[in-house]
């Protein structure tokens, strides 16, 4: 509570009455009633400069009042700054700093809770001796911690996109090349996502492009097939790690089988809905992790034509479900990425006409969770409160899942001012 003392003694001391004058009881009421409206200015002041932190720092809206103040009071010594840092950022065991040398401490990276290591671009110096004894010193250091955060992930996924994309749907050798630390498992499940809903609109756009004869069952076939696919190759996966015996890969493969499956429950949502368009309720309803480039990229719209188009001779032919594997090829669309500069497209979660931008802190480790139609309804209805700027209350009974529900939708996108 250091600034909050200097700032009460700094306001009182001067309205104390001089010691040398005898003081009556009326110069003491008087007094204390100085002292009260002084108290009354230092707590309206002291919220303005709450309310200013966490605008200048989003990860304080996570935080009550009292542990921003605390926060603020921390000595100004490197070792004190760094030791409660990592919890503000979720999944971050531990945040790696180098003390060596003459210059000051830097922090030069971090593991998380999967023990993998990030490394950042930039090193970031503690030092809060050269910062004037300004209080957002904590928020201005966090905000580069988040920055640099951000691009570590952000680099990885890139790297991680051309051998992704030459054969996403192979679930076995992906997590293969997870566990040889090639991709961080953020990134494994980010792309499995993208992957998914891109050809799942992919097979829903092209019905337009098909013939007048095959348009009927055109959709409903295509995506039986996608499905059928996606079983296959989920089947591969659970055979070749059924063996496993280790703790912390078994959880992982776990949370990795339960995404899939989660796929195919939308796929049997969008089949028995009938979704015929992209235009389609059931289909809108449904969260989507896609990727977005900028206006100046896609010129009138040319490259989601092509790719549209590609995909429906690609489609129009396929028969076999391992001819699906070999459907995101054929997308101009996901493959421009290789050649578009990385601050030209973004990865962003859409539902109905709300999107926002995917903030790239890393994903919570949690225990298997098994995604239901009614966990679904909950994160859409979650993703419109943020987008709208509305407060959202989670009812239930007790043990029904509110609190996992929370914990894995928004310590995912901590973010929330200027992410999601």
């Amino acid at each position: 509570m250091h600034y909050l003392v200097a700032l009460f003694d700094r306001m009182t001391l001067s309205e104390m009455p001089d010691k040398k004058k005898e003081a009556t009881g009326e110069d003491l009421i008087e007094n204390l009633k100085k002292i009260d409206a002084k108290c009354d200015t230092i707590v309206s002041d002291l919220y303005l400069v709450i309310r200013q932190l966490r605008s200048s720092c989003p990860r304080l809206h996570l935080l009550t009042d009292y542990h921003i103040i605390e926060y603020m009071s921390v000595v100004a010594e490197p070792k004190e700054v760094i030791k409660d840092l990592s919890w503000l950022f979720s999944n971050v065991k531990e945040l790696k700093v180098d003390s060596s040398g003459k210059s000051p401490p830097a922090i030069y990276g971090l593991i998380n809770t999967l023990h993998e290591t990030l490394t950042f671009a930039n090193r970031i110096p503690i030092n809060p001796q050269d910062q004037d004894g300004s209080n957002f010193y904590i928020p201005a250091l966090l905000n580069e911690i988040e920055k640099e955060l951000k691009q570590s992930v952000r680099s990885n996924l890139i790297k991680f996109m051309p051998v992704f994309f030459e054969n996403a749907y192979n679930f076995a050798n992906n997590f293969k090349l997870f566990k040889e630390k090639n991709v961080i498992f953020q990134n494994l499940i980010l792309l499995t996502n993208i992957l998914f809903c891109h050809d799942m609109t992919m097979i829903i756009g092209s019905k337009q492009y098909v013939s007048e004869n095959a348009r009927d069952s055109f959709i409903a076939n295509k995506l039986k097939l996608f499905k059928s696919n996606i079983e296959h190759n989920l089947a591969t996966l659970c055979e070749l790690f059924r063996y496993e015996r280790e703790r912390f890969w078994f959880l992982l493969l776990n949370q990795y089988i339960f995404h899939i499956k989660y796929q195919l429950e939308v796929l049997n949502y969008v089949i028995e809905s009938d979704v015929q368009s992209l235009d389609a309720f059931e289909f809108l309803i449904i969260p989507k992790t896609m990727l977005e480039y900028q206006a100046k990229v896609i010129k009138n719209s040319d490259l989601l034509t092509s790719t549209v188009n590609a995909s429906k001779s690609f489609l129009e032919i396929t028969t076999s479900i391992q001819d699906f594997n070999l459907l995101n090829t054929k997308s101009d669309f996901l493959h421009s990425s290789k050649n578009v500069e990385p601050t030209n497209y973004n990865i962003i979660i859409k539902s109905f006409c709300y999107k926002r931008n995917y903030g790239f802190s890393l994903l919570p480790f949690t225990e298997p969770i098994a995604f239901a139609p009614s966990t679904n309804r909950c994160y859409v209805t979650m993703l419109g409160a943020l987008a709208t700027q509305s407060g959202v209350i989670v009812h239930g009974l007790q043990d029904q899942g509110k609190k996992e529900t929370i914990k894995v939708k928004l310590l995912t996108f901590p973010s929330l001012s200027n992410d999601f």
